[in-house]
């Protein structure tokens, strides 16, 4: 799963350490989500810090560490999920411009790909599951993002200033300073649907990030009364209409053949791991590029 967690400080007046120290309290109540590692980064100039919990799934070793800085060096970045297919991403990263990669994590390819792109453009040419917080040194604007369809949950909120955001609502809570009174609207579509539809969480002072979008905080506007709204940067309306606009008239043996060969390109896509773990404490083992478990490598309890 792993997990992530960070704080923005528009003021600035709060010491690098201190930051840390926040994302770091944030992060430990995450750690159900991420056994394996942890990582706290605060940026020198005390705006922002960001923390992680990790389990080891796609290059387990110092190189797929998080939070972790783009080739470069203009982004910091924490990432929930997986990239699918992140080869082939990456492969096409190095015919545009050639990078000096570190290691081979999905992590390192989205980030090298917010590098040459932008966070939208990375976003619209990865196939992933995502929660996704980059900090832009540069223009100093925090970008925080959801995968498509919501696979990965993203939550932010604002106390005593600072604008905090997390994988989980208790992430937001470690803060003593989060406001925890009751949203009486979340409460009311709670009793009715038996959960809270986004944006609203059950607390007032938090929000959930909407499926297929993104929020971009500069430090200069940080500092309002209520952020700004996400923006959509996939919309499934839109390609339902795409679709419908550019329907075709396959033979019936061709549209099953190329359903099946989408399915199985999927399957295989989410098949690719150097740690495969199985439930009941049994032993993993480390899977190939067919989707196979291969022998030796990198071998634990789940």
């Amino acid at each position: 799963m792993c997990g992530i967690a960070g704080v923005l400080d528009p003021t600035g007046t709060r010491s690098p350490d201190a930051l840390a120290h926040i994302a770091q309290t944030m992060a430990a109540t995450l750690g159900h989500r991420g056994p394996d590692d942890g990582g706290v980064w605060a940026d020198p100039s005390g705006r922002i810090a960001l923390g992680f919990r990790r389990l080891a799934v796609v290059d387990p070793g110092a190189t797929g560490a998080q939070p972790m800085r783009s080739p470069g060096g203009r982004y910091v970045a924490v990432f929930n999920g997986e990239v699918y297919g992140y080869e082939r991403l990456r492969e096409k990263l190095d015919t545009v411009d050639r990078v000096r990669w570190r290691g081979h994590s999905d992590t390192e390819v989205l980030l090298a790909a917010v590098d040459r792109w932008g966070v939208r453009g990375a976003l619209s040419r990865s196939n992933a599951m995502l929660a996704l917080a980059v900090w832009d040194s540069t223009t100093h604007t925090l970008t925080l993002a959801r995968d498509r369809l919501g696979e990965k949950p993203l939550y932010y909120g604002r106390a005593d200033g600072l604008l905090i955001f997390g994988s989980e609502l208790k992430a937001l809570r470690a803060l003593p300073s989060f406001d925890t009174a009751i949203d009486d609207q979340a409460l009311a579509q709670y009793l009715r649907h038996t959960f809270v539809p986004h944006p609203r969480t059950i607390f007032r002072s938090a929000r959930m990030m909407p499926p297929g979008s993104l929020l971009e905080v500069r430090t200069s506007d940080a500092g309002a009364a209520t952020c700004p709204d996400p923006e959509r940067w996939w919309d499934l309306g839109d390609v339902a209409a795409d679709g419908i606009a550019d329907r075709r008239e396959p033979l019936a043996g061709d549209a099953v053949d190329e359903l099946d060969e989408l399915l199985r390109d999927s399957v295989a896509l989410r098949r690719v791991a150097d740690v495969l773990a199985e439930c009941e404490g049994s032993v993993v083992g480390v899977l190939d590029e067919r989707g196979a478990i291969a022998p030796g490598g990198d071998q634990r309890r789940a």
